[in-house]
């Protein structure tokens, strides 16, 4: 089964993308519009599609056979068929991407500093717990996770050797801006 992406005023294709298996069903697209999410009826799962590549980049399992899709900037929802009733499966968003914020930070000139790998290995946190800001009762083992993914980090970034000429932060700061301007005009 194949899904074809169509311009949308022109309707002339874009891309095809060529499924194993058959059944999409509906649509979602990210509100970034970096994704787009298909529900695969006859395989139980949602494919995940780059809209930059289209291609599609992986796939989540929807435990019943999925036919309807939205998508919201923490959720997504699966209308389901399951024993001929319709039901709501919510699925987490942040399974679909990592956080941008999380930069490379090997091969630099100057190194990484300790600020930064601490604010690297914050957004790594918040990602994982889902939290921005811990409650008070989960605070201790925010900022323990914090301090060990910090070290952790730190000892990586360090210890780590290439053979290739060091990055300056400049030069990915302009590399970023190309991107921006390309990405959004």
């Amino acid at each position: 089964m194949d899904a074809r992406l169509l311009e949308r005023s022109t309707r002339r294709e874009l891309s095809r993308l060529a499924l194993t298996g058959a059944g999409p069903q509906g649509t979602a697209i990210t509100p970034d519009a970096r994704y787009m999410l298909l529900s695969l009826s006859t395989q139980a799962r949602v494919a995940i599609i780059d809209m930059q590549s289209r291609t599609v980049v992986g796939y989540l399992l929807a435990g019943e056979t999925p036919d309807g899709i939205a998508y919201t900037t923490r959720v997504f929802f699966l209308t389901a068929v399951a024993r001929s009733a319709r039901s709501i499966v919510p699925h987490a968003a942040t399974e679909l991407c990592m956080c941008r914020n999380i930069k490379v930070l090997t091969n630099f000139e100057p190194p990484a500093t300790d600020d930064e790998i601490r604010a690297s290995s914050l957004q790594f946190v918040r990602k994982l717990s889902g939290s921005t800001r811990p409650s008070k009762a989960n605070e201790a083992a925010f900022n323990l996770a914090v301090d060990e993914v910090t070290a952790a980090a730190e000892r990586l970034v360090r210890s780590i050797t290439t053979h290739a000429p060091p990055r300056t932060r400049e030069d990915e700061l302009q590399k970023a801006r190309e991107r921006n301007l390309k990405r959004f005009g």
